[in-house]
């Protein structure tokens, strides 16, 4: 049952009247389409018109896109689609989730290692304005999920870290700024992801919390933020069986995803928490979503479980002809269908978008895109470095390292081919701006031959190791430093001191204790490298905390 007067619609006599009246004058097919969330594709008009229009999908996805190609695509679709859109986007890191001349604001943990969550709220504002000024209003963000287990290769960086108190305190304030700008939130992983070691998009990951210690945590959280006004969920494939077999005496030990599952989507999340919004699946196409089900049962299932929006198909027209197969059977409910229809159009109610097209100010005017990358929210971002940085250990009294006395720096760079040459000229120049002399190693560049310690001592006043290990990247599933793709392996640090900096991954420190002195930075921008230099040179004090999270992951002869 769906109230359009209480949050996070808010509807009122106008808006619940274009919801029933739309939803009234939609064909089947029109309706069916509305479950669906599709790729979009900048400037490509055949493809929208076929793909995206004619299919009446309910929204859209873009990422990476220029921020002008992306307004001038959305404006096209925005014109011609009967029912507005929903234009979506990921944009936990800011503006440049979306767009390639946005703002890269901070990874969730090194707006978290600020301490302040006044760093989330600006998040939220950059990342909300943004993407706004191209057509987006709804982010699949915050991530509320929690590093409770440290080598989940998702939750890590993506993540405020493991107080549910914090995590709250952290999500709300990114929400308020999204929301001040326009924005609507899809807040995720539901139930919460990072309690195993898995990547979900490999296989379902488990969530083996009890009810008892689910509902202190992430229930905890999850239901504070739907008070506060989120106006989407997005389940994980995530299975919890202690709330499934709760609310399902025959449930038994087999994993199912939330994503499937009745037991967490409608008793759980719309029963016992109560929320009232929209249900978005993440990405079905991936194994932790497809390789649970045949497609022909899935694509039913999910929204017979309580998905109101599907995320991607391998093929739409397969995937509409899976629903009206369940339809006509009696195995996926009617009901279930119009209900998930009906929470698509309130949303879209609830966001103006029916008098925003009506007038022609759904996507906003070029002159809107000024503000994508701007040097105001590029100084936001600069100050949240400043206060992210974190000092994790420094043993051997190695800081601040002086460059009248320590001029000459090996620097051991750990990062993926793509950014090997960004990353190695960076450095250099960075380094030298300094005052250093440096030589930089890069993964794939021939190993020196040292001919003694003592010429090794001779050649180096010190050592700076560089680790990029990011979480959810590419196809690292496991977090730990490939020492195959390493310029060289850790060498002589007890005779030649070295410095440890993690620009991703904040337990770096379990694959390299024999560094004395390592900092933690969460992020791998240029403003981040530029934060953390002016530290280990003590032009700027360390002000960084580790968020709730053990850097030595328990390991305390570290």
């Amino acid at each position: 049952m769906i109230d359009y007067t209480a949050k996070p619609f808010c509807l009122d006599d106008k808006g619940i009247r274009w919801v029933e009246e739309t939803f009234a004058s939609m064909t089947e097919d029109e309706k069916l389409g509305q479950l669906f969330i599709q790729m979009g594709k900048p400037d490509a008009y055949e493809y929208l018109d076929e793909k995206i229009l004619k299919k009446h999908v309910g929204g859209i996805l873009f990422r990476g896109t220029e921020s002008h190609a992306l307004r001038r695509t959305m404006e096209y679709v925005q014109k011609k689609a009967k029912v507005p859109l929903l234009a979506c986007a990921n944009l936990e890191e800011g503006g440049i989730g979306l767009l390639t001349d946005g703002t890269y604001f901070s990874k969730q943990m090194g707006v978290a290692a600020t301490g302040d969550p006044h760093y989330a709220y600006l998040s939220g504002k950059v990342s909300a304005s943004e993407a706004g000024a191209a057509g987006c209003m709804i982010n699949f963000g915050p991530v509320v999920d929690m590093v409770l287990n440290w080598q989940n290769g998702i939750t890590n960086t993506n993540s405020f870290g493991t107080d549910p108190d914090k995590v709250y305190a952290f999500a709300a304030a990114n929400m308020k700024g999204m929301m001040e700008c326009g924005m609507a939130t899809c807040i995720k992983h539901f139930p919460g992801e990072g309690v195993d070691d898995r990547d979900q998009h490999y296989q379902s990951e488990v969530n083996t919390m009890s009810v008892e210690e689910w509902d202190a945590t992430f229930g905890k959280v999850f239901r504070k933020l739907f008070e506060d006004g989120a106006m989407a969920v997005m389940p994980g494939h995530i299975a919890m069986p202690a709330y499934q077999k709760l609310y399902n005496k025959d449930f038994g030990d087999r994993i199912l995803p939330a994503t499937f599952s009745k037991e967490l989507l409608t008793d759980l999340l719309r029963g016992k928490l109560g929320f009232n919004g929209l249900c978005i699946s993440d990405g079905t196409k991936i194994a932790g979503s497809s390789c649970y089900m045949s497609r022909e049962k899935a694509v039913p299932q999910m929204i017979e479980a309580g998905i109101d929006l599907i995320l991607y198909s391998y093929d739409m027209d397969e995937d509409v002809e899976y629903l009206k197969a369940c339809l006509a059977s009696g195995l996926l409910s009617r009901e279930r269908v119009e209900e998930a229809v009906l929470r698509n159009l309130a949303v879209k109610a609830a966001l103006g978008l029916p008098e925003k097209q009506k007038a022609g100010t759904l996507v906003p005017d070029e002159k809107a895109l000024e503000i994508v990358g701007c040097g105001e929210h590029l100084k936001w971002a600069a100050e949240c470095a400043d206060h992210a940085v974190t000092l994790v250990k420094d043993e051997q009294e190695m800081l601040p390292v002086d460059p009248e006395k320590k001029k000459k720096v090996r620097v051991i760079l750990m990062c993926d081919p793509w950014e090997r040459e960004d990353m190695s000229d960076y450095f250099e120049k960075a380094l030298k701006e300094r005052g250093f002399e440096p030589q930089v190693m890069v993964p794939g560049q021939a190993r020196p031959e040292e001919e003694s310690v003592k010429k090794f001592k001779a050649a180096y006043d010190w050592q700076l190791y560089v680790g990029r290990v990011e979480s959810a990247h590419k196809d690292k599933t496991v977090l730990r430093i490939n020492w195959s793709e390493a310029a060289t392996l850790p060498m002589l640090t007890e005779d030649v001191p070295a410095v440890y900096l993690s620009l991703g991954n904040p337990f770096d420190l379990y694959d390299v204790p024999m560094m004395k002195t390592y900092i933690n930075a969460y992020t791998g921008t240029h403003t981040v490298i530029d934060a953390a230099l002016d530290k280990i040179t003590g032009s700027s004090g360390f002000k960084g905390i580790s968020p709730d999270i053990d850097p030595t992951c328990g390991l305390q002869y570290l």
